[in-house]
């Protein structure tokens, strides 16, 4: 999934969640803890999304794509969980996820089913041609290693979570190059940025904190210097890039 793709299904889906729920969230009860859980089990839980990011769960795109919205689509914040049904379970669902994406096409599908049946979710696509960008290799060591889960030799990424986040460094978990991409895209250049590494599989990077702690008030910057330490690039270039537009949503009854 990157910024410039989105998925043509809206709402008419042939997967639907054997059993759904949608709450929303109190804020004067605590902290809210907001993100992507997928278990083992290929259950799915959205926590305090409101409609844009469900949109972006959904659809595989990023927050600056989605247009329309307004009013209680962007205050209102929801808990939503669904089960998918066992036989789709026995398929080996991939249960991949990073903050606001979910890595199997079923569950976004699932994710459609839902917006449509219970926010009556009406939208359509616009196309135009802009800057986009390219993240490419730029002609240095790679300094990204091959993803392996806790006490495993599995390096294949296609389960559990994937994260980016920097403290008093960068680092990369579990983060394919699809996911750079959708991080670029949605927290750098809020722009299409298209993977063109060639690489597959799944990487893991941690920096070392003293290279990083004067940049850390310019993350734009410093996650260009962590591109170019990686062996990574991102170019500028003419594109497609692809919104969608609400036409209608419903604020959705309580379960």
């Amino acid at each position: 999934m990157t910024g410039a793709q989105v998925d043509h299904q809206q709402t008419h889906t042939s997967l639907k969640f054997e059993v759904a729920t949608v709450k929303p969230v109190d804020r004067s009860s605590g902290p809210v803890q907001v993100g992507a859980e997928v278990d083992a089990n290929g259950v799915v839980r959205l926590n305090g999304y409101n409609l844009k990011g469900l949109i972006t769960a959904a659809y595989g795109v990023s927050f600056w794509q989605i247009a329309g919205t307004h009013g209680w689509m962007d205050s209102a914040e929801y808990n939503v969980v669904g089960k998918p049904p066992e036989a789709l379970q026995r398929t080996g669902l991939d249960t991949r996820h990073t903050l606001f994406d979910l890595a199997d096409p079923r569950m976004r599908e699932m994710v459609r089913a839902l917006l449509a049946d219970r926010f009556q979710l009406k939208l359509h696509e616009t196309t135009e041609i802009g800057k986009v960008y390219f993240l490419k290799r730029n002609g240095k060591q790679l300094a990204l290693h091959p993803y392996k889960a806790p006490g495993s030799g599995d390096s294949s990424g296609r389960n559990g979570v994937g994260g980016i986040g920097f403290t008093d460094a960068w680092t990369l978990s579990n983060m394919t190059m699809q996911d750079l991409a959708d991080y670029a895209s949605t927290y750098v250049v809020q722009s299409a940025v298209i993977d063109q590494t060639g690489l597959s599989g799944a990487f893991d990077f941690h920096a070392e904190p003293e290279s990083w702690e004067a940049h850390a008030a310019d993350r734009h910057g410093s996650f260009l210097r962590l591109l170019n330490t990686l062996g990574l690039k991102l170019e500028p270039g003419q594109g497609e890039i692809k919104r969608l537009v609400v036409d209608h949503a419903d604020v959705p009854s309580p379960d």
